[in-house]
């Protein structure tokens, strides 16, 4: 709350400060907030850097909103943290798990085509496991009624 100002003041570099402490004591939850917030939009090295190793301890450690985060940046992110394979294997870990979000992100790369190649089949399977709202995604886009498995 302290990082927005959300019911308390705003100070970033205090939540900062606060969330790398708890990081150092090897907390996956400070390791995943930390890596969001330094993810950015991948263009500052070394922000990348530091948002790859806060994300990649969190996910190794199991940290579902780290495993998605990351799977994210290794398929949006260019350079040499850019690596597709490994960014589905981890959304789909998570949406197989329940993750609505990862079903939604799976559903839509492969429907835009722009960081995953166009496939309707997976598109389809990850739309449908996106819930209500992935199906009338998917609606829209054949123009007829889709039945979910």
């Amino acid at each position: 709350m302290i990082l927005s100002g959300l019911g308390v003041k705003k100070d970033p570099e205090r939540a900062i400060r606060i969330l790398e402490k708890s990081a150092k004591e090897g907390n996956p939850f400070a390791h995943a907030f930390l890596g969001i917030h330094f993810r950015g939009d991948g263009k500052n090295e070394e922000n990348a850097d530091r948002a790859y190793s806060h994300l990649k301890f969190a996910a190794d450690n199991f940290n579902a909103g780290a495993m998605l985060n990351l799977g994210v940046f290794h398929i949006m992110t260019s350079g040499k943290y850019q690596n597709k394979k490994r960014g589905v294997e981890l959304l789909e870990a998570v949406a197989r798990r329940g993750n609505l979000s990862a079903a939604f992100f799976l559903g839509r790369y492969y429907e835009e085509g722009h960081y995953l190649p166009k496939d309707e089949k997976k598109m389809t399977f990850w739309y449908c496991r996106f819930g209500a709202e992935g199906k009338h995604r998917l609606e829209a886009y054949f123009g007829h009624e889709v039945e979910c498995e």
